[in-house]
C-alpha cells in the first residue's frame, strides 16, 4: 500500500517508507492494512 501511494504521488517508495518510519506511524499503517484485509474477508464471504 505504501509503495502504491508513493507511486501515485510520484515519490520514491523507499523514501516514503523511511518518512513513515521516522514519524513513528508505520505500525499504525500496517495495522490498518491488516484490518482492511480482515474486514474485506469477513464481509465479502457471503457474496
Amino acid at each position: 500500500m505504501i509503495y502504491f501511494e508513493a507511486m501515485q504521488q510520484g515519490a520514491n517508495p523507499k523514501e516514503y517508507l523511511e518518512f513513515y518510519q521516522k514519524q513513528g506511524v508505520l505500525p499504525a499503517i500496517k495495522m490498518s492494512i491488516i484490518e482492511e484485509r480482515l474486514f474485506n474477508q469477513l464481509f465479502t464471504k457471503g457474496k
